[in-house]
């Protein structure tokens, strides 16, 4: 069965169809008010939801080895510590992304349980997908050699950036300002945005700077850039030349479809997992 991954970006809805195989069948951007007639198309396919990034907490923590009756009990206590929210309240997935003898660390997804309502009054899929999650598979599908890595998706309202290791999910932040209040048309010129437009990208670029400096345990790390970054024309080298300190090498997906359309991609992608990291019951 395929996947349909659908994202959900203010008025529009982003969509990935991938064959059982992985192949990319199709790449679409909808009115947001299509909802419903995917939900009907999914009928046909495996329908896969998104969760906005800013809508999900990433944690990780280190538990000692211990026997899975103890393991299961120190895993719900340790949900309810990490969420700061009564349990009724919240909805998390534990994996873990690092093992030892002495220990496991354990990368902990967390979201609210009105969020999720919310989310599944307006759609209704088969599977819900975290964004930091989607944006993860994508990037070892298209990298898998690139262990550790920074990840900057800018997508039209938000713009999340990611901390990925070998095993999984290390860190996530959101910063709630995107390219549309920067560009509206693609291939603008940094140089001939507006003075308060290029204000605004500072403002970006600094906090993306500070993020990017607080991910622990590397001083340079490779970038991996995916989003809208068509419609500013050298984001990547503007970036670079900002976080020389912190930035090492830059990769990004060939295609520019393949760049914007990351978060459905990798959701699908995310879906063809036979464990995936999710909010609902899988295929």
């Amino acid at each position: 069965m395929n996947r349909l991954a659908v994202f959900l970006e203010g008025e529009k809805a982003l969509t990935a169809e991938l064959s059982s195989k992985g192949k990319i069948l199709n790449l679409k951007t909808l009115p947001r008010t299509a909802v419903k007639q995917l939900d009907i198309l999914g009928k046909k396919n495996f329908f896969v939801g998104i969760l906005p990034a800013s809508q999900v907490l990433i944690k990780t923590m280190e538990i000692k080895n211990m026997g899975q009756r103890l393991l299961k009990k120190t895993l719900l206590r340790q949900k309810e510590i990490i969420t700061a929210l009564p349990q009724e309240e919240a909805f998390s997935t534990a994996r873990i992304i690092a093992e030892n003898a002495q220990s496991a660390l354990f990368s902990f997804q967390i979201t609210k349980k009105k969020f999720l309502a919310q989310f599944l009054n307006e759609i209704n899929p088969d599977m819900a997908v975290s964004t930091p999650q989607a944006l993860f598979s994508f990037a070892r599908h298209y990298f898998p050699r690139s262990q550790d890595l920074a990840l900057i998706h800018f997508g039209l309202l938000e713009t999340t950036c990611l901390h990925l290791k070998a095993g999984g999910l290390f860190t996530s932040y959101t910063i709630n300002q995107g390219l549309e209040a920067l560009s509206s048309k693609e291939g603008q010129e940094i140089s001939s945005l507006t003075p308060d437009k290029k204000l605004l990208l500072e403002k970006l670029s600094t906090q993306l700077t500070n993020t990017l400096k607080a991910f622990p345990g590397q001083n340079r790390l490779t970038l991996l850039l995916t989003g809208n970054t068509q419609l500013l024309k050298h984001l990547d080298l503007f970036l670079m030349n900002a976080n020389k300190e912190t930035i090492s090498a830059l990769l990004q997906p060939e295609k520019e479809e393949e760049k914007r359309y990351a978060i459905a991609i990798g959701a699908a992608l995310e879906a063809l997992k036979p464990h995936p990291v999710q909010f609902l019951d899988g295929p």
